[in-house]
């Protein structure tokens, strides 16, 4: 079995770990506020935008809980976002055939029209954002990212916790 960088972390080499949390915070921020810009003129923000495309990504559709998760906001906030993209007709609830308790959101005829004529949209700013990353860096860094992401979900029950919920909330 191969060792992992938290095998052998001792507090002062935890250096790498800060230095990925601000890096990407500070990405996902920056390219969040790029396509908010960029879908401006369209009366889009990019919250709906990605809600839509997370949901045509989908198999078979998303909850509000999940939604929450992938976007990082609270439930709450989900509740208006998911209204504002329905309203918009581009998303439909959908109950799940294997457990009819849960309602999932799915992407309608409109909303995947929608979806393809955003990315086209939005095809000039990935390209920029990307500049000097090679396609395949690109997707072997969403892999780790993600890698990263599940470990930190499957950890979350494991780790200790404190009196400052709030902090774990924003993170």
């Amino acid at each position: 079995m191969s060792e992992t960088i938290a095998d052998n972390a001792a507090p002062e080499e935890m250096d790498w770990f800060l230095s990925l949390a601000t890096t990407a915070w500070s990405i996902g921020r920056q390219l969040r506020r790029d396509i908010a810009l960029q879908l401006a003129p369209e009366g889009i923000t990019a919250e709906d935008f990605l809600t839509l495309h997370l949901l045509q990504t989908a198999q078979n559709g998303v909850s509000q809980v999940e939604l929450a998760e992938l976007l990082g906001i609270s439930t709450a906030q989900t509740s208006g976002l998911v209204e504002r993209v329905r309203q918009r007709g581009w998303i439909t609830p959908h109950r799940d055939p294997q457990d009819r308790r849960r309602q999932c959101w799915i992407v309608t005829n409109e909303g995947r029209a929608e979806d393809q004529r955003l990315l086209a949209l939005l095809q000039p700013l990935a390209l920029i954002s990307a500049r000097g990353l090679a396609l395949e860096d690109g997707r072997r860094l969403v892999q780790l990212l993600g890698q990263v992401t599940s470990l930190e979900a499957a950890s979350a029950t494991a780790v200790p916790s404190t009196d400052n919920t709030e902090a774990r909330r924003v993170a």
